[in-house]
């Protein structure tokens, strides 16, 4: 139905359109010129919106449009009003392109296709092509053989009248176009002379009609184009792109999805328009090291997720821990501690369920951010819209949503264009930013979507108690303190590279160890001894619940077992690869035979500092804090007397004698 009454339309169009793409050779002149001889000079704007009143006198038939165009940014928006539909189509010249949008579904058509030109025509070029000029738009001009008749009055209106008449040899048809422009005496708007009327009158061969079927000879046609509304000058952009949500089939994308690391922050604000609510998320992303976290403070409400949560967990604070190593979620309540564990749902956003519906993967970033924008072929690049009063490059895609295949998901997301840049983590500057999401899954009445507004985008490892758990043991005989020594120096090895050390630290216990790092917990360095750093650790016992995730551990390790694989590890010389910021990597020796628990050194992160770094001195350390000792008092005694000589009013004895 829909593309038989875009047939209608279109037939309308045709006659008009037409004359705008065939070639033309003058007819002999049928109107004799302005007996005056001296035409008006008439100048016609390269960017301008116009709004037409389309007459198709004999069709009885009458539609609306509003055309934007722009020669010198090349670009064309049309919009079309009629009794059948209401259809919007958008030109890319450069790759030769028209998406013509209805009632929401885009089609995507090449201009160049005989019947696809669209209502404004283009010009060829070497690099692509080119908006048609405006003068050959209307087809005045004098290389189209237009002659000035002379003053006239339309709808009461004092306007200049030109004609012309022009035959297509090739179509048999022929075309008088009479022109009508206001007289400059008469103001308008934008107080520019501007077209008035048009008024097309021909003959041209029959057309098929709407059921497809080519009817024989000719007919003549009247049409009379009203021009209500004229504005030359720039215009809004967007004007000239595809509207939110709407993927045009086969179009080609001109600009590439920028590319997110695997590890990242951020904090989002979820505006959800059917239930005019506002939600505040925090997430946390480390591929590298299998973990996800996401903060929602839930609270009683109609949607599904959040229904189904705060019927589990109440209208709590929570954050959501996804472990992949081991495939479970940590749910812990950040307020009162509460801690639940269980495996990773089958339908979590931040995994893939595999074919055997059984076993999750870990999404990379690109499918959490672009969902499945990525090898996909309906991915293409929109244009910018303001997001924040931020020019935002805009990429729209859809798919097969994953709880109904019959039912598509239509995601678009917004970055930060290159000339941008965003203060990030310690004053770090990037450019080509998320700074939000949107999506819609289904249509219609049941419909559903959401916004995501994107703040604080750190683009690197969270911090590593991002994802502590250690609120989940309780007991103490479900953790143990842990102490080893690593050859170097604090300066060297720590001061200012402490996010990779940790990383390594972490990475390389949890191996040894053989259990997730998720277990690992509470990483101290400290230096006792120029010569060595101490690593400060608390391993957690093993999890009682198996997790589902595809290819990852089950983390049976136990807390014992995990123990004695650390034991064994440090008295065989360990080494600790770090890889630093700048890509430098450093092996990092442990001190053989250093592994220690908080039972057998006094623990800093427990005990007053002063405590633990008193033991161990050295005979020299000792001697010199003797000296320091009798230097101190000596100076204190010194402050004595000068404060009591002041006081007695006399003069401090410099000299002895004189």
């Amino acid at each position: 139905m829909r593309a038989t009454v875009l047939l209608v339309l279109l037939s309308l169009l045709f006659e008009a359109t037409l004359a705008r793409h065939v070639d033309w050779v003058p007819c002999p002149h049928s109107v004799s010129p302005s007996p005056t001889g001296k035409k008006p000079v008439i100048t016609l704007a390269q960017q301008f919106q116009i709004n037409i009143e389309c007459n198709i006198l004999q069709k009885n038939t009458s539609f609306d449009i509003i055309e934007y165009v722009d020669e010198i940014n090349n670009k064309a928006a049309v919009f079309t009003t009629s009794s059948y539909h209401s259809v919007s189509q958008f030109y890319n010249y450069e790759k030769y392109e028209i998406f013509t949008v209805i009632n929401g579904t885009c089609t995507t058509k090449d201009m160049r296709a005989n019947g696809s030109y669209g209502f404004i025509g283009y010009t060829p070029g070497k690099s692509g092509g080119h908006v048609m000029s405006v003068k050959d738009l209307l087809m005045f001009g004098e290389e189209y053989n237009d002659t000035y008749v002379g003053p006239a009055t339309v709808r009461g209106i004092p306007v200049d009248h030109w004609t012309t008449c022009v035959h297509a040899p090739a179509f048999n048809i022929t075309v008088t176009m009479d022109y009508y422009f206001n007289r400059p005496e008469y103001k308008t708007s934008s107080g520019d002379v501007v077209p008035v009327r048009l008024a097309i009158n021909g003959t041209s061969p029959n057309t098929r009609d709407p059921s497809g079927k080519l009817q024989p000879g000719s007919h003549e046609f009247r049409h009379n184009y009203e021009f209500i509304y004229y504005k030359p000058g720039a215009m809004d952009p967007t004007i000239f792109q595809t509207p939110k949500g709407v993927v045009c089939p086969g179009r080609i994308n001109i600009k590439s999805l920028p590319n997110i690391t695997d590890q990242f922050t951020l904090d989002g604000e979820t505006v959800h328009q059917s239930s005019k609510s506002v939600d505040m998320i925090k997430e946390f992303y480390d591929f590298s090291a299998k973990m996800f976290r996401f903060d929602r403070k839930l609270k009683h409400s109609t949607r599904r997720w959040n229904r189904n949560m705060t019927a589990k967990y109440g209208a709590a604070n929570l954050k959501f821990i996804h472990d992949y190593n081991a495939g479970l979620e940590y749910v812990i309540d950040k307020e009162k501690g509460n801690c639940t564990i269980h495996p990773i749902p089958l339908l979590a956003w931040d995994g893939e369920q595999m074919p055997d519906h059984h076993h999750l993967r870990m999404k990379h970033s690109y499918e959490m951010w672009e969902g499945q924008m990525f090898n996909n072929l309906n991915t293409s690049y929109e244009g910018q819209r303001m997001i924040r009063d931020i020019p935002a490059d805009v990429w729209v895609t859809s798919f097969p949503s994953r709880w109904n295949k019959s039912h598509f998901v239509t995601s678009e997301v917004y970055f930060t264009p290159a000339n941008w840049t965003y203060t990030v983590e310690n004053n770090e500057n990037e450019t080509i930013v998320p700074v939000a999401t949107w999506m819609k899954f289904g249509s219609g009445n049941k419909s559903y979507e959401f916004f995501m507004n994107i703040f604080e985008f750190y683009n690197g490892h969270p911090d590593e108690d991002s994802f502590d758990i250690s609120s989940c043991y309780d007991q103490p005989k479900q953790k143990q303190g842990m102490v080893f020594r690593v050859v170097g120096n604090y300066l060297d090895l720590v001061y200012e590279k402490k996010r990779p050390l940790l990383k390594a630290v972490k990475n390389a216990i949890a191996k040894t160890a053989n259990i997730s790092s998720i277990r690992v917990h509470d990483i101290f360095f400290d230096q006792t001894n120029v010569n060595y750093v101490d690593v400060w650790f608390t391993l957690l016992e093993k999890p009682t619940v198996t997790g589902d995730v595809l290819n990852g551990t089950k983390d049976n390790t136990s807390l014992s077992a995990a123990k004695a694989n650390l034991e064994k590890a440090v008295k065989n010389n360990m080494v600790i690869t770090v890889t630093y910021d700048d890509q430098k990597i450093k092996n990092l020796k442990v001190r053989q035979g250093s592994l220690l628990t908080s039972e057998d050194a006094l623990d800093p992160r427990v005990s007053p500092k002063y405590i633990y770094t008193t033991q161990g001195f050295t005979a020299g350390a000792m001697a010199g804090l003797g000296v320091g000792m009798i230097v101190l008092g000596l100076l204190i005694g010194a402050a004595g007397a000068f404060f009591i000589f002041r006081r007695m009013g006399g003069e401090i004895p410099y000299r002895l004698t004189e």
